[in-house]
């Protein structure tokens, strides 16, 4: 039981941080949107800065409000996951009565 839980808080884990990342990479799109908008629509005046606005409040008003609860999400696999590997398995293993290997006998 203890590889099956480390395994599954593992994946956990995994799973948080791409929700978290997704999140955080759609958030951080929109300076990139203004670069692209810059070098494609440049040369024409005043297109790129409203499509860079467009974008940028389109991002912030609709798109952001919806991913706050996969953050909040990402969070909680993430830290229930770290709680699942280091919970491990709980269960006491039987003591050796000889910790170490019987030694060779010598004598003969």
């Amino acid at each position: 039981m203890s590889l099956f839980t480390r395994l599954l808080g593992f994946g956990s884990c995994l799973l948080g941080a791409f929700a978290i990342g997704y999140v955080q990479g759609i958030q951080s799109v929109t300076g990139s949107i203004s670069d692209i908008v810059n070098n494609v629509a440049g040369t024409l005046p005043d297109l790129a800065q409203q499509i860079v606005a467009a974008a940028t409040s389109y991002v912030q008003q609709d798109v952001t409000p919806t991913l706050i609860p996969l953050l909040a999400v990402g969070i909680v696999l993430v830290a229930g996951g770290l709680a699942l590997v280091v919970r491990g398995d709980r269960t006491l293993r039987p003591k050796e009565e000889n910790a170490s290997p019987p030694l060779p006998d010598l004598r003969d």
